[in-house]
Formats: C-alpha cells, structure tokens, sequence
C-alpha cells in the first residue's frame, strides 16, 4: 500500500508542480474578506504588478485531520489545473505560506442567487435556458426549474431517476429548449435589468434615509442644504454597489462565471454574443470575466476602494451585521479550543518526549548491562584459558619432573652399579690372589672356588639390578600419585576461583540491576510530575480562561441591558408625549365639550333672566366657567403628573426587576461553572493519585519481580557450584581409586604409596628426595656378602 505524502511536503516533483513558489502576501495587496465558511474564508484581492482583481480562498490544513485536508487540497488543485473551459471559473494557481494554500481564481460579481435575490421573482425562461445551456457546457451538470411544456419537458429529462435513462450532457445539449431560438442579448439585458433594480433599491433607501436627516434637522437649513447637495450624488453611491464592508460574496459558486461581467459592460463593444454561442465566434471574447483586458474591475466606475458585486448595499450591511454580531462570541470560542487544542497538542508532545526518553533510557541500559555481560564473558573466557594453560603447564611440568627423577635414579643406579662391579673385581683379584696361595696345589678346587665366586657375584648383580629396578618404579609410582594429588588439588583451587569469579560477577550485575531501577523509577517519577505539573498549569490556565471568557459574557450582557435600558429610557419620552397629547386631546375635548354646554345653558338662562340682570348672570357664569375650566386643567395636569410618575416608576422597577434577575442568572453560571470547574479539579487530582498509585504499584511489581529473578539466578548458580565441585569430587576420588588399583596390580602396596604421597616434598628437589644413598643394595653389602660366602666355602 502507498504512503501518502507528508502534510505540507513540496520536496515530491508531483506535489510541486502544482504550487507557484512566489510569496502571496507580496503578489497581491488589497486584500477584503468577501465570504466566510467551514472551509475558510474568501478574499478579494489585486495583483500587485497588474491591478488584475481575483479571488483567493485560504485554505488552512493544520489541526486534526490534516493529513485529509492536505489530500484534498491537492485533489482540487489537480483537478482545477486540467480544467480550462470557457464557461468554468479560470484558475490562476496555488501559493503555499505558513500551513495554508491560497487558491487563486477569477473573481466572479455573484451568482444566479444574488440575481433572484435582488429581483425577489424568478428569472425568464430565456434567462434560464442561457444560463443552463452555459452551466451543461461547462460543468456537464443539470439545473432545474419548470413552466412552459418544453420546459418541464428538459427538467423532466434531466430528472430521470435511473442513471441509464437519463441523458448525458451531450444529449441534453441537443433539446429543444437549449436550441430554441433566443436573443443573443439575454443575459446582457439581465445584468443590466439586475443593475437597475439594485440601483433603484439604493436609491430608495438613500431617499429614506435623507428624508430622516431631513426630519431630524429641520431646524438646520445648513444641514438641509448639505443633504440636499449630497443627493445629486445618488448616482455614483448606487453605482458602486457595495464598498469594502462587503462580505457575503462566494467566489467558487458554480453558477457565478454567468455573472462574471465587467462594470462597464454598458460600453463594451467587444460583447457581441451569448456565452453559449461565443465559441462558435471568433469575433467574441473568449470569456466574459474581470480578468478580461477589455473587462476590467480597475476601471475608474468602482473607484479605488469598492469592489463589483451584484448584491444591494442593504444585503451585504445586513450580512456583514450578522457576521460581526458573531463574530466575537466564535472568535472566543475558536480562541478557547484552539487553546485546548494546543494543550492536548503539548500533553502529547510531552507524552511522545517521555516515551522517546524513557525509550532511549532503556536502551542505553540496556547496551550498558549487554556491554557488562559480554565484558565479564571475556573475563571468564580469558580466566578458563588461563586455567587450562595452567593445567597444561602442570601436567607438562610432572612429566618433565618425572622424566628428571627417572633419569636421576637410572643415574645413580648406574654409578652403584659400576662401583659394585668395581667392588667385585677387586674382591675377585683379592680372593683370586689368596686362593691361589691357599690352593695352589688342588688347580681343581681352585677352579671350582672360582666359578662359585663368579656365580655369587652375577647373581648378586642381578639381585641388585632387580632392587634397583623396583625401587624406580616404586618411587615413579609415589611420584605419580604424588602429583595426581597435586594436581587435583590444582583443579579445586582452579575451579573455587572461577566459581568465585563468577559470583562476583552475578553480584556485580545485580548491583547493576539494582541501580538501574532506581534511575528507571526516578526518571519515571520525574516524568510523571512533568506530565501532571503540565496538566495542572493547563487546567488552571484552561479555568482562568473560562471565568474571563463568563466574566466577560456577564460584562457584555450586562452591557446589552443597560443599552437596552438606555434605549427605553430614549424612547421614553418619545411614548410619554404621545400619551401626554392623548391626554391633552382628550382635556381639549373636554373643554369643546362644556364650552358648548356652557353656551347652551347659558342661552337658557338668559332667556329666563331679565334684561338688566343679564350684564351680572354673564359675568357669573364667565367666572363659573372659568373656574371649572382651571379645576379640569388642574385635573387633567395632576392626571400628566401622575401618569408621568407612575411610567418612570414603572420602568425603573421593571429594568431594577431585569438587571436583579439578570445579577441573579448571571452569578448562579458563574457559580455553576466554578462548581464544575471544583469537580474538574477534583477529578484530575484523582486521576493523578490513581496514576501516581498505579506508577508505584508498577514500579514495586518490576522491583520484586527483579529481585526474584536476582534471588533464582542466586540460588541456580548455588547449584550449578555444589554440582561442579561434586563431579570434580567425584571425578578425582575415581582417578584416584583408579590409580591405587592400578598399583595394587602392580604389586605395590597402595597403602605405603599412599601414605608416602602426603608427604610434602619439593618439586624440584628430584635426586635428593627421592634417592636414598644408605640403601641396603649398595655395592658394599654385596661384596661383604660375597666375601662372606667364600670364607664360609673356604
């Protein structure tokens, strides 16, 4: 199975051939956020040489699952590079900076949406038809809507539930609602009908909104003037469609190259057909778009700060309002994972560190103790070698020793032999010479006395010889055993000091052992409070940042009360005026209403009151009037007070009401999240206790189970030393029992030789110890003996 590539990796040929190696923060200046989603946000922007305007989606792949996003980015980057189709978006390239790929493509002024939008009806059936006859060429896809029959004839071919009924694009290319003739201005005249109602709705509410000034400044003529002035500027505030506040735009709608067109398309003679029929022109521009050198967005109409856009100035306020209003809360919240992220981020980095060093760690003892053991390998071979030329050498040495001694003995067996032959000449001649005078008569008794005298001395010569010969090999035998026994001795002495060598390697190698759990367990301890010292500091930190982020909440609810509290104390006065003249209407009424009857009744008692009297009644009833009318005007006053007092108080009680609820809901979230936050702390406080005791418990498992393994490695190399030290026993008693059997073959008495063995004798000393001059086969006892015998014949 292939590996796939590295995230971020443009070292493959393949990989980067598909990204440009200029720096994209240098290409393009101006850049406005135009569009915002899951995938990133969308730019417009200009190249920096050229003016040329495009849009840039910046796509991050850092984070989880970046290694997919990396993947796709490529797929897409792959897939936009092959395409290159007049009625598809024009791709421009893909820049890499800092983890994210800005994907740069024509920038489109709105798709067929903001067109139905703005219109808020559906679009005509020629517009339709343009529109998927454009949208089939380039993307060989479908659209639908309905009507006429031809109509719902194509939708209806294009909807074919079985993907073997269904036509292909090609197909559909040929209906009859694609081919049925239609203004080659069709879509010109709806971007030109769209521009006019966007228009006509900025102009609308230019108007409202100047009548409002109007209103509020009416006491102002300057002010008057002014806005009067700025409404001969009507023209070019519609004109520019949407300013840098604009953004809601979606650069890569699929629909949107049909909107592709120049701001000043009204005067481009370069536009002489529909796109569906342009590539059968070569007269036509090859695409209608604002990367166009004859459909430019740089014209002087879009001045230096506003961009082209099909939406009203009144959507894109109200999307940019709602952006913003959210804004703020998920820039708190992508703060407040990416702050988790980064924590997890470092919990596994430490984690990875740890394992790598514990890991190193391990195998750096490991090397030590493997480097031990083949040292004291060495030692041990070089002390059996040693051990073995020592044998050697001694077995070498009692041979050359025993060599030595037999030929010391066959030395000084020769001498004795020649004195006692010496010594029987001599006595030969003398008892020769005196038995000749004593027998010189009998020749006959002389010659018998001379072969009796010869016979006695070869067998005391071989007497001699037999002695000399029984001697050698009772003494080689003595010597023999002697040194069997020495060197048996040799090879205890040998093997107790391997034995010995061998222990204290094993107790050198379990000091070894020993301490390298203890800087095992150390290091693991050591990188147990790093790991838990770094969760602490990230939960105290993660803490700090969630009572901000509610602090702050609190702070902005808080704040959004008192605006709103604000706001009706503003408004205030506007609905106390308004109940003031209804009360006002109503006392006016009042007072229509006793004038008329003050009038009738006082019509009906001047007609009974006599004429002189009359004057007096007027004036009476004028101040009765009067009065009555002062008493309802007071009423009516006292009415405006109290209605004015009891709409203050009850404002101000239903605001305090909010604001204490508001305290109350606000400090029980707070006490809700310090109450989590508590039990958070606790539970990763256990959680540390339960890996500090699991920690221990391991740490004290691998130590018992250590010194068990040290304890039978003890007690089988105990063993190994009894079994050794019984077969080397056992072997030298039987070489022993051996031996002395041997010499009880022999005829040597195994006992004496035994005996003789023990005695501690030079090794060098060969004639001196083993030679005995005074011994009883000396040539003079032989020749008193033959002397003896012939005195005795005599």
């Amino acid at each position: 199975m292939p590996s796939l590539p590295r995230v971020g990796n443009i070292k493959d040929p393949e990989v980067a051939q598909l990204f440009d190696k200029e720096d994209p923060e240098k290409l393009f200046i101006d850049l406005r956020e135009i569009g915002h989603g899951s995938f990133g946000a969308v730019y417009y922007a200009k190249y920096s040489d050229t003016n040329e305007v495009v849009a840039i989606k910046k796509m991050s792949f850092t984070g989880k699952q970046s290694a997919e996003k990396w993947q796709d980015i490529i797929k897409e980057v792959k897939f936009l590079v092959n395409l290159n189709h007049k009625n598809c978006i024009e791709y421009k390239g893909c820049y890499l900076k800092d983890h994210t790929a800005w994907l740069v493509m024509e920038y489109c002024l709105g798709s067929a949406s903001d067109i139905i939008e703005v219109h808020k009806k559906p679009l005509k059936e020629n517009e339709i038809a343009a529109i998927c006859g454009d949208a089939l060429t380039g993307l060989d896809l479908t659209s639908q809507s309905d009507w006429s029959d031809l109509f719902r004839d194509f939708v209806d071919s294009c909807l074919q539930k079985s993907p073997y009924d269904r036509p292909t694009s090609s197909q559909i290319l040929r209906h009859g609602f694609i081919l049925r003739p239609r203004s080659n201005s069709v879509l010109l005249d709806l971007i030109h009908r769209t521009k006019a109602a966007v228009r006509e709705l900025d102009n609308l509410n230019y108007r409202k909104m100047k009548k409002i000034l109007m209103v509020e400044t009416q006491e102002n003529e300057g002010a008057i003037n002014d806005v009067e002035a700025d409404s001969n500027e009507d023209d070019s505030k519609s004109n520019s469609l949407a300013s840098h506040q604009s953004g809601g735009i979606s650069a890569g709608s699929q629909s949107s190259s049909n909107s592709s067109l120049p701001a000043n398309m009204e005067n481009d003679s370069t536009y002489k057909c529909p796109l569906s029929l342009r590539r059968q022109s070569s007269n036509c521009v090859s695409r209608v778009s604002p990367s166009n050198s004859s459909a430019s967005l740089n014209s002087a109409e879009l001045g230096a700060n506003n961009f082209a856009t099909l939406r009203t100035t009144s959507i894109v306020t109200r999307q940019i309002k709602e952006h913003e209003k959210e804004n703020q809360m998920y820039e708190q919240m992508s703060g407040y994972k990416r702050m988790r992220r980064q924590h997890q981020k470092a919990i596994v980095q430490l984690e990875a560190k740890c394992r790598q060093e514990l890991e190193e760690h391990k195998q750096k003892l490991d090397k030590e103790y493997e480097s031990l053991l083949t040292q004291f390998s060495k030692e041990l071979e070089k002390l059996q070698i040693k051990h073995q030329q020592e044998l050697e050498r001694k077995s070498k040495n009692n041979l050359s020793c025993e060599k030595r001694l037999s030929r010391a003995i066959n030395q000084q067996q020769e001498e004795e032999l020649k004195r006692f032959q010496q010594q029987q000449k001599t006595e030969y001649k003398f008892i020769k010479e005196r038995l000749k005078k004593e027998l010189s008569n009998n020749s006959e008794s002389l010659k018998n006395h001379k072969e009796s005298l010869q016979r006695n001395q070869a067998s005391a010569m071989q007497r001699l010889q037999h002695d000399q010969s029984g001697y050698l090999r009772l003494e080689i035998r003595k010597f023999r055993r002697r040194k069997l026994v020495q060197y048996h001795q040799l090879e205890r002495d040998l093997l107790r000091e391997e034995l010995n060598k061998r222990q204290a390697q094993l107790e050198q190698a379990h000091a070894m052992l020993l301490r390298h759990h203890e800087i095992t367990q150390e290091l693991e301890y050591r990188q147990q409070r790093a790991v838990h010292q770094l969760r602490e500091d990230q939960i105290r930190k993660q803490h700090q940042t969630e009572l901000a982020n509610q602090q702050e909440y609190n702070s902005r609810r808080e704040n959004e009360l008192r605006k709103k509290h604000a706001l009706e104390l503003k408004q205030q006065p506007k609905s106390l005026k308004q109940k003031e003249l209804q009360i006002r209407r109503q006392f006016r009424e009042t007072c229509k209403i006793q004038t008329r009857q003050y009038k009738a009744w006082k019509a009906q008692i001047l007609a009974s009151t006599p004429k002189e009297e009359q004057k007096n009644v007027i004036k009476k009833l004028k101040e009765e009037q009067m009065r009555k009318l002062a008493l309802l005007g007071e009423q009516y006053e006292q009415s405006i007070a109290e209605m004015l007092q009891k709409q203050s108080i009850r404002l101000d009680e239903s605001q305090e009401l909010e604001a204490r609820q508001l305290k109350e809901q606000l400090q029980q979230e707070l006490e809700l999240l310090i109450a989590f936050q508590s039990k958070i702390r606790m539970q990763a406080e256990a959680q540390r206790n339960r890996e500090r005791r699991e920690l221990e418990e391991r740490v004290s498992v691998r130590r018992a189970l250590l010194e068990q393994k040290m304890e039978m490695e003890k007690q089988q190399f105990q063993d190994e030393r009894n079994e050794r030290q019984r077969l080397l026993l056992e072997r030298q008693a039987q070489e022993v029992q051996t031996f002395d059997e041997e010499s009880a073959r022999q005829g040597f008495n195994a006992l004496a030789i035994a005996e003789a063995s023990c005695e501690s004798m030079d090794d060098n000393s060969v004639s001196g110890s083993m030679l005995s001059l005074a011994h009883s086969n000396s040539a003079t006892s032989f020749t008193h003996e033959v002397l003896a015998h012939s005195n005795m014949k005599l």
